[in-house]
């Protein structure tokens, strides 16, 4: 499998994601390289991605550029540029760990889409509840079903991500649920993975504010509904 990273403003999480990434590589297989996508950071991602090769030795790759387009268009664009038979994606600070990907790669044995779910098991702020209820309300009926349509671990076949990432409309908040809309349509077999979220990654409201980004989100939406 090979595992994409978009990263935005992770100047700090990356030399701590790269040493757990290399001790997971010296004890499993499982994961052939590691792309890591700079999505124009503005911080100091670029300079530190450019000086890890001298440090690590786990295969890896950066894709950089210097706009920011949001989360779906550093996996898209990843996405477009490999080859192999498996891809999966996660966060700079690796939230879920690297311990479900043998899992992940296992189901795709028999599903075309892994994805992890924090509903089972897995702890949430009271801010994070409240706001998890609040998107779903605007959600489009077809996705109502999926417990955590945002959860930032998800696994694919190649050939499927390759034509979900091909067709989404919206890169940053709710390109997650363009993928569940498109999985749908194409008839996808879809499987839920439980993870749980490491202590250290739990924050009383995360990165997203209901009143910063609350505009752009329902706009986003609003678009998918159109689409689908």
């Amino acid at each position: 499998m090979i595992l994409i990273i978009p990263i935005f403003n992770g100047e700090k999480y990356i030399h701590d994601t790269c040493k757990e990434l290399e001790s997971f590589f010296l004890a499993s297989d499982c994961i052939e390289s590691v792309i890591f996508v700079n999505d124009g950071s503005i911080d100091g991602t670029r300079e530190v991605l450019e000086s890890i090769k001298q440090t690590y030795s786990f295969p890896h790759t950066v894709f950089s550029y210097e706009k920011n387009r949001g989360k779906g268009y550093a996996v898209a664009h990843a996405v477009a540029q490999i080859n192999g038979d498996y891809v999966g994606f996660t966060d700079i600070e690796l939230p879920y760990g690297l311990q479900h990907i043998s899992e992940g790669l296992s189901k795709l044995a028999s599903y075309d889409m892994v994805v992890g779910s924090r509903e089972i098991g897995a702890q949430r702020s009271g801010y994070r509840r409240c706001m998890s209820k609040i998107f779903r309300l605007f959600l489009p009926r077809g996705v109502r079903k999926i417990n955590d349509t945002q959860c930032g671990l998800k696994f694919f076949r190649i050939d499927v991500a390759r034509v979900l990432f091909s067709h989404i409309k919206t890169y940053r908040w709710v390109f997650d649920i363009e993928l569940f809309l498109l999985a749908e349509k194409k008839k996808y077999h879809v499987c839920t993975l439980p993870v749980v979220i490491k202590e250290e990654c739990i924050t009383p409201k995360g990165g997203v504010s209901l009143l910063r980004d609350g505009v752009r989100i329902l706009s986003d939406l609003l678009r998918v509904r159109m689409y689908y």
